[in-house]
């Protein structure tokens, strides 16, 4: 079975995504195995936000059972995913997969006055913290994809990565943008494993393969994806300063990507510190 970035499909196919102009966050994990189709044994499915599935799931018919751990949790211009599975010998081949994918979608308007209504390009970087690893029959992958629409032209980028990586990445293309006009903004980022062959030179596209053999593989981006930079340019390709960002979801977004929330742990204690020295003038003032 061909699939390209599979998990990316059945998160676009779901019902719960069609049609969706809205701002929105959404993670899915899924198992599936099989000895005659890929889920004629082993099917479940976990969707929200945040998600996980750890379970051991015996294959009666391959005489074998198939481990699985998958987490996924999504916020705007932040995700977290990881999926890793071990399968037992069995005595019969076995088709299976394990995917852990998180998806952001926001209505974005980039404003900068004197190119209102005029053609620009965005420039979307991100970080990236993981690790990636198997062994036996097994693979593992992670897929980044950016897509925009609503705009001049739509665009979909994926990025796949086959290693551990940590570090800042960008999107190889720019995406087109017209200043002042909202369009959509769409980042999954999903990790794959199992028996599966990358079907070159298309990175995204996967061979599912039956395997009789053991196998066990990680692909663990629990440590995040974070955007990290939005930098926007001219028709010209030059480079513009002074452009806000406004969104439908109501996050934050400056040319350093999204903008964190503050940390009310912080908070807290400059209140408390405030507190304390307003009661020690107050009392400084009363003794006075």
């Amino acid at each position: 079975m061909l699939r390209f970035a599979g998990f990316m499909l059945l998160l676009w196919s779901s019902p719960l995504l069609a049609g969706l102009l809205f701002p929105t966050i959404f993670s899915n994990v899924s198992a599936c195995a099989g000895i005659t189709v890929n889920c004629d044994q082993v099917s479940q499915s976990v969707t929200g936000t945040s998600v996980s599935l750890n379970n051991t799931f015996p294959l009666p018919a391959a005489d074998s059972t198939l481990s699985v751990n998958a987490s996924a949790s999504a916020a705007f211009g932040t995700f977290h995913a990881a999926a890793s599975s071990t399968l037992a010998a069995p005595n019969l081949a076995v088709q299976m997969d394990v995917t852990s994918a998180a998806l952001s979608r926001d209505i974005m308007a980039i404003n900068f006055a004197p190119d209102t209504g005029q053609i620009g390009f965005l420039k979307v970087d991100y970080n990236l913290d993981g690790s990636i690893s198997h062994s036996g029959s097994f693979n593992s992958q992670l897929v980044v994809e950016g897509s925009i629409s609503g705009g001049p032209q739509s665009l979909t980028q994926d990025m796949t990565f086959t290693s551990s990586v940590s570090g800042g990445f960008s999107f190889p293309v720019f995406f087109p943008i017209v200043y002042g006009t909202p369009f959509n903004l769409t980042f999954v980022m999903g990790a794959l494993v199992g028996p599966f062959n990358i079907v070159s030179p298309n990175p995204n596209a996967i061979q599912v393969q039956f395997t009789n053999s053991a196998g066990s593989a990680v692909s663990d981006f629990s440590n995040t994806f974070v955007l990290s930079g939005l930098h926007v340019f001219d028709s010209q390709m030059d480079p513009i300063s002074g452009e806000t960002f406004t969104s439908g979801s109501g996050t934050q977004y400056a040319e350093t990507g999204v903008v964190p929330e503050p940390n009310t742990g912080f908070l807290l204690l400059g209140a408390i510190a405030i507190g304390v020295g307003a009661r020690k003038l107050s009392t400084r003032r009363a003794v006075r």
